[in-house]
């Protein structure tokens, strides 16, 4: 029996063996004919076969995102960079609220949900240099808006992408995409030290472990933890900007469940 493969298309010959000269003929002519059997198939399946490599190519080219036309190139090729670093994250383990928000910590859980909640990329107007990116999901759904400073700042990459993760948080439906609340007087760490702020009476925290800041935080501690490509710089940024954004969880219940599923890596 002879396989003949190409281009995904597999054809299995059997050639009718005799011992006379007839026998050879209807061989020979069984062989043309899957000849042609085979170059039909592979012509028929060719355009299918290219369309297919073409749409894979250009998701992982810009990750299914559209960009408008005022997104300058740069900002397009930094946030896919930072979409390549993402995918690339490779990881064992995972804490139950990582494991509920996004599954393992491994690039292609983490791309699922920011590829399902955010499909577009504009630009915002002019805004702090802090404040990278953003959303408005009552006037734009699915879209994530980067201020100028996305390519101009020197933050770390880690920090960018918890950010971009961060405001995904937001083009939810659910509790209101997520809305913050009203920041506390003093603002404290998960381990109870006072951090400096003027957010005292803005909305500028949570009160739910897993809504932005959490998800935020969640990440970031599981990458910190579990991630077994990451290079020390990014773990080390990691766990900085985790240690920043956990005083933006003003409620003790919640605070106390970011505690105890981060309590799950000593076990």
């Amino acid at each position: 029996m002879t396989i003949i493969a190409a281009l995904g298309v597999v054809l299995f010959c059997a050639p009718a063996y005799s011992v006379d000269r007839s026998g050879f003929q209807e061989s020979s002519l069984s062989i043309e004919n899957a000849d042609a059997s085979l170059t039909r198939a592979v012509r028929e399946a060719a355009p299918r076969i290219k369309a297919a490599l073409a749409k894979k190519a250009a998701l992982s080219a810009g990750f299914g995102l559209s960009f408008d036309e005022d997104v300058p190139e740069a900002t397009r090729r930094q946030m896919t960079n930072d979409l390549a670093f993402v995918e690339a994250i490779s990881g064992s383990g995972a804490s139950p609220l990582h494991q509920r928000i996004f599954g393992a910590v491994d690039g292609p859980s983490y791309l699922r949900f920011f590829s399902s909640r955010v499909r577009s990329v504009g630009m915002s107007a002019p805004a702090p240099a802090e404040m990278l990116a953003a959303v408005d999901p009552e006037k734009a759904p699915g879209q994530m808006l980067l201020n100028r400073s996305y390519v101009d700042s020197e933050m770390p990459e880690i920090q960018r992408v918890a950010i971009m993760f961060h405001e995904a948080r937001h083009l939810e439906n659910s509790r209101d995409h997520w809305a913050h609340a009203v920041c506390p007087g003093v603002l404290t760490d998960l381990d109870g030290h006072k951090w400096e702020t003027n957010l005292a009476g803005k909305r500028g925290c949570d009160t739910t472990s897993i809504g932005g800041y959490g998800l935020s935080l969640v990440m970031l501690r599981n990458i910190e933890r579990y991630c077994g490509n990451c290079s020390g710089k990014v773990i080390l940024d990691a766990g900085l900007f985790a240690d920043k954004i956990s005083t933006r969880i003003a409620d003790e219940a919640a605070r106390q469940a970011l505690r105890d599923d981060f309590s799950t890596f000593s076990r």
